[in-house]
């Protein structure tokens, strides 16, 4: 096998690697798009719980920015953004049940 061959293999595997590392941060970004979308649908949530979900959000959106190569920050961008989308424009009826406390 000479190295002109070599290299080739290199470049087919790197490819996939791509191709692979773009298409596990859209389901990821699905993934976090639906967590978000459905605490702060969800009327049950706690203000806290909410801000937190929030700020992780932030935070990880920030480390993506930071650390992912652009490839893979389209992807997680991609998936975040037709998760938001998705599940933000459906009309899901939750039911809030509010529990007695007995004394």
């Amino acid at each position: 096998m000479d190295l002109e061959t070599f290299q080739d293999i290199v470049r087919i595997l790197a490819l996939a690697g791509y191709a692979t590392r773009f298409l596990g941060l859209l389901a990821t970004g699905l993934g976090v798009g639906w967590l978000v979308i459905s605490v702060l649908k969800n009327p049950g949530m706690t203000w806290q719980t909410r801000i937190a979900v929030v700020f992780v959000f932030a935070a990880i959106t920030a480390m993506g920015v930071r650390y992912l190569t652009s490839g893979a920050l389209g992807g997680f961008g991609l998936g975040v953004g037709v998760g938001l989308l998705f599940w933000g424009l459906r009309q899901d009826e939750y039911e809030y049940v509010e529990e007695e406390v007995e004394e």
